[in-house]
């Protein structure tokens, strides 16, 4: 499996038999292998994680699973023809075109908008936040950060001791000294192998900020360091 970061939230992952891109809205998107089938997800409809330029991706076996709030902003005359849109808590099954193969994709509710996505792909867990996160912040009432803390606890709660291969999870610098709390809860919570920050808006300094305190250190082997857009692991 390569992972390969675009920009902010946008990863592309390469695996032996299909192709999975999240959350594209800016940065270059690494040639793709047109025997693959492609299939492009997006989580919700902000700007920052929803680029209609996906509708212009040239590929043979393309398929869209987007977030049902982005609906009312697809561009005028678009509706590709494999394309499906997921509500929260919904589960579908995808089969590869060979037939020998598929994969599962379900969705929790975002504290934000939209949904993330928990994929289940050859005995492994994937999983793409979104703008799933721990969102409090210093500027907001004690109301609004205690609804947040409650939603945020309930909607990761399907995550609770998973094995998770990779998960794609927001770390944000503007949350200021909170900007690692939902990361951190769920790397407490589930068992991820490798855990990729996002969200962090070109901040690449919030992650070995992160890495360096005594209390997160513990996940140097789990945390991925990343250093620059188009920056490829191979996991």
């Amino acid at each position: 499996m390569k992972v390969t970061y675009i920009s902010h939230s946008g990863f592309l992952i390469e695996t032996e038999n299909c192709l999975f891109l999240f959350d594209y809205y800016e940065g270059k998107i690494p040639p793709l292998s047109q025997e693959k089938p492609l299939f492009i997800f997006v989580s919700h409809w902000h700007s920052d994680h929803f680029n209609p330029e996906i509708f212009s991706i040239r590929h043979e076996k393309v398929h869209y699973i987007l977030s049902h709030d982005t609906r009312k902003h697809l561009p005028a005359g678009i509706s590709p023809e494999n394309l499906c849109f997921m509500k929260p808590e919904e589960k579908l099954d995808f089969t590869l075109e060979d037939g020998n193969e598929h994969f599962t994709v379900e969705t929790l509710k975002s504290t934000d908008c939209g949904v993330a996505f928990l994929i289940y792909y050859r005995r492994k867990y994937l999983y793409h936040a979104g703008d799933l996160n721990w969102w409090v912040w210093q500027g907001e009432t004690k109301q609004y950060n205690s609804n947040m803390t409650a939603n945020f606890l309930h909607y990761t709660k399907p995550l609770e001791n998973l094995d998770i291969w990779a998960a794609f999870l927001p770390l944000d610098p503007r949350q200021e000294e909170w900007y690692s709390k939902g990361f951190l809860h769920i790397l407490e919570h589930a068992h991820v192998k490798y855990a990729f920050p996002m969200h962090f808006w070109k901040d690449y300094s919030v992650i070995p900020g992160f890495l360096s305190s005594p209390e997160d250190s513990k996940y140097q082997k789990t945390v991925v360091n990343i250093e620059q857009e188009g920056q490829e692991f191979s996991l």
